[in-house]
């Protein structure tokens, strides 16, 4: 059973729970970032037994230029505190400097072991992309994702990402551990596209 949440403490505390050894998005923490009802929400995906073993998470920034908003950290920290010390070099990141209007942002994918390798990452993506654009429409739709990671192919194969490029460092906030990070992104057309492709797949 899948459940649609907003409460993103508990998802925070659920994360850092199942994966402690995680560097956890602040994207997605309520302690850096405006979360509410009107522009992000997670799924929650739970066994037979009732027990929480699956994540994911969405969100929309409305934006004139989505480069800006990676720069500034915004996309990270959109709260105005004055006690954090982020570090971010956007290396390379062309596609981001084209996105604006609302753009919706993926991310918070955990998958309990003992479900992976079943397809469940593919089902959480398209059905938190297809809820998005349902309930908060969006433009263009983005996520970063670890460069080790990337570099599997994974982003393209498995999460449906016509577009992995670019180069990000950043400590999000987390530490003196420097973050090499991917930008992933594809616009409406697309998400529609592969959505329908996968569907088609599955069946």
């Amino acid at each position: 059973d899948v459940f649609v949440e907003s409460n993103f403490r508990e998802y925070m505390r659920l994360r850092r729970e199942m994966s402690p050894a995680t560097v956890h998005n602040p994207s997605y923490d309520p302690d850096y970032c405006d979360l509410n009802l009107h522009n992000s929400f997670w799924l929650r995906a739970v066994d037979p037994q009732g027990r929480t073993v699956c994540t994911m998470a969405q969100r929309v920034i409305d934006t004139e230029c989505f480069l800006d908003d990676l720069r500034s950290m915004r996309l990270w920290h959109d709260r105005d505190r004055t006690d954090l010390k982020g570090y971010i070099d956007v290396i390379d990141c062309a596609g981001a400097e084209q996105l604006s209007g609302r753009i919706g942002h993926s991310g918070g994918l955990y998958i309990d072991p003992a479900w992976r390798k079943k397809n469940v990452s593919g089902l959480l993506d398209h059905l938190s992309r297809g809820l998005l654009l349902k309930n908060f429409w969006f433009d263009h739709i983005t996520a970063v994702m670890m460069k080790e990671l990337a570099a599997t192919g994974i982003g393209v194969r498995q999460y449906g990402w016509p577009k992995v490029s670019g180069h990000i460092e950043s400590n999000l906030f987390l530490g003196e551990r420097i973050l090499h990070l991917m930008f992933c992104h594809m616009d409406r057309a697309e998400v529609l596209n592969r959505m329908r492709h996968w569907l088609l797949w599955s069946d």
